[in-house]
């Protein structure tokens, strides 16, 4: 087996809770809470400068390698990100983002890492939102970016790097193996499901398999 999943630290407040519930004599609650901030998670990094997204990714490796485990990060920086709605933010061009990843890989070093890569960048492309012109401009700069972290990150000795498919209720196998290719998967260690929705594992693994399939096949 290879080295467990980076549980970061929890925010406060959840152990404040565990011990007012432990208080009140609901001990199963309390239980409850310390099970979920005990469970491995992704770290998310969006919106911070170079300078502190390095700094703060060197922690949580460094962290990591000191329980011997893999972390799992969630960069979420990309240029119109969200398309501008609920989680609207990230870097205002392609050289920003693209000064912002350099400084994500200086962090991680030769840490053992997992990078999910910008939820819904691939899922949720400018031209699916009306964002773009009628060149494709902002589409473009979107492959552009995600190929660029791709290339910045995946050959760093211990990191491995998976692109965005959004979930099964969204795109369709052939709407979304596309977008993978063009985004580098080839040159990635893989891709994953259901960043932040609520489909089942067998729905996810159904569509993960379907996707794997098309891409061989493409790839053939």
């Amino acid at each position: 087996r290879g080295p467990a999943l980076y549980v970061p630290d929890a925010n406060p407040a959840a152990y404040r809770q565990a011990l007012d519930l432990a208080r009140a004599g609901r001990l199963r609650d309390a239980a409850g809470i310390l099970t979920m901030v005990n469970t491995p998670q992704a770290v998310w990094f969006g919106d911070q400068t170079p300078a502190e997204v390095e700094r703060q990714v060197r922690e949580v490796v460094r962290d990591a390698g000191r329980d011997d485990a893999t972390a799992v990060l969630a960069l979420y920086d990309i240029p119109g990100r969200d398309c501008s709605n609920y989680s609207a933010g990230g870097a205002a061009n392609t050289a920003e983002y693209e000064e912002w990843i350099d400084a994500v890989a200086r962090g991680i070093g030769h840490g053992d890492t997992i990078v999910t890569l910008e939820p819904d960048a691939l899922a949720l492309l400018p031209s699916d939102c009306g964002q773009d012109d009628a060149e494709g401009t902002k589409t473009a700069a979107r492959y552009t970016e995600v190929n660029y972290a791709v290339d910045a990150l995946e050959p760093l000795s211990g990191t491995r790097v998976y692109l965005d498919t959004g979930h099964p209720g969204w795109h369709t196998v052939d709407s979304i193996v596309p977008r993978l290719i063009k985004g580098g998967v080839a040159r990635a260690s893989g891709f994953y499901t259901n960043a932040s929705n609520y489909n089942t594992d067998d729905a996810n693994s159904w569509y993960g398999k379907l996707i794997s399939s098309c891409l061989a096949y493409a790839a053939g």
